[in-house]
């Protein structure tokens, strides 16, 4: 198995001890998740990718159009999140660690978003959460001593 969605969902359902706490098997619950889900998969973390790629790969400023296609995603995600705890509704799901893993990913450059006060206050509940800040912590060290090579 490769793809990392597939993967949080297949860990979760065999080694959570309640693994309907993150996945709930009710369709209404689960269909908000992958929704999401698929949301990074197809749009939000293509253009953080697209965003990113030029300036750790290249070293160069990525161009106007994935710059545009990154705040667009940035601003569509910003109002997904309006009226939200966290990204499927007021529950902690998968989604909100694979989308947390994309939004995370822009720090590696130091894309600014602070202008979007959904996802700063979301992110702020994610890293709240236990390990996820050691986690961020280790990630950016690991992309800090990437660029210096």
């Amino acid at each position: 198995m490769w793809e990392s969605r597939a993967i949080n969902i297949y860990l979760n359902d065999k080694y959570c001890k309640t693994p309907e706490k993150l996945y709930p098997k009710n369709p209404e619950k689960r269909a908000r998740i992958n929704l999401m889900l698929q949301y990074d998969l197809c749009s939000f973390n293509p253009a953080i990718v697209g965003y990113m790629a030029p300036i750790l790969f290249a070293k160069k400023d990525p161009d106007e159009e994935a710059k545009k296609k990154l705040a667009d995603q940035l601003e569509t995600f910003d109002k997904m999140l309006e009226g939200k705890k966290y990204v499927a509704g007021n529950e902690l799901s998968l989604a909100d660690f694979t989308l947390g893993g994309s939004c995370g990913m822009l720090g590696i450059v130091g894309y600014d978003t602070s202008g979007y006060k959904n996802i700063v206050a979301w992110r702020d509940r994610m890293v709240a959460l236990p390990g996820i800040k050691d986690i961020q912590e280790r990630m950016m060290a690991a992309a800090a001593a990437m660029q210096s090579s």
